[in-house]
């Protein structure tokens, strides 16, 4: 199972920096990494730090635009289909909220309902290996058992929580993101879609690492909990 992951390719999509990429090639978790991003300052970024780490662009990985939020990007160098992927990493936008969030954070919005990139996710995901395997983050801001049931009725896929830890975020800073950007979690939350506490000036929330994959028991769990190792030590 070890060789097994070592040999596998990974599409980074929303990579930034490239951190999470850069640190399942240091631990052999794959062979290669294809970093994504819409910010062509974070796959310069990407890009710079693979290098500095002794990777060879082309052999070990690539970077390349690609905006989950809008396939028609002038810019976008996606790979094309006929790529093979064995794994999809994402770290999308998971905050719910009205319009103006989109236009006023837009690395923030993920639709009304905080969902809008995972569907995009399940989508991708089926074009891209016919057993594709997605491990991906997200907040209860949206419902964990809504997107398990995103990945099942659009790519057949399971979904495994591997790991979940709590957050907290000051209310002042949420009501900050835009006009009303809290009342819109607040009614999410009476008609049972969001998930979160409210303790004195702040906002306690849960964030969960996930893989969506083919087979409800799939030897990749073991590749997604060393992940969540790799996530929790940064």
């Amino acid at each position: 199972k070890q060789q097994q992951q070592q040999q596998q390719r990974v599409l980074y999509v929303g990579c930034g920096t490239g951190v999470l990429g850069l640190l399942a090639l240091r631990f052999k978790l794959c062979s290669y990494v294809h970093f994504s991003d819409v910010n062509t300052e974070a796959l310069e970024s990407a890009r710079r730090n693979a290098q500095n780490n002794g990777y060879e662009e082309g052999k070990h990985f690539r970077a390349s635009i690609f905006d989950l939020n809008n396939n028609d990007h002038p810019l976008n160098n996606y790979p094309p289909t006929s790529c093979r992927f064995d794994v999809i990493l994402c770290n999308p936008p998971q905050m719910p909220g009205p319009k103006d969030l989109g236009y006023r954070r837009p690395d923030k919005y993920a639709g009304k309902d905080g969902m809008l990139y995972y569907r995009r996710l399940a989508y991708l995901a089926g074009k891209l290996s016919p057993t594709p395997r997605v491990v991906f983050m997200q907040t209860s801001f949206s419902s964990f058992s809504e997107v398990d049931r995103i990945f099942h009725d659009i790519a057949r896929l399971h979904v495994r929580t591997v790991h979940v830890q709590e957050r907290k975020v000051s209310i002042k800073a949420v009501s900050a993101l835009c006009s009303g950007q809290f009342r819109w979690l607040h009614d999410l939350q009476k008609v049972g879609t969001a998930c979160f506490k409210k303790k004195e000036d702040s906002v306690i929330y849960s964030q969960r690492l996930a893989a969506a994959s083919s087979h409800k028991k799939d030897a990749y769990n073991t590749h997604a909990r060393a992940t969540a190792r790799i996530s929790s030590s940064l």
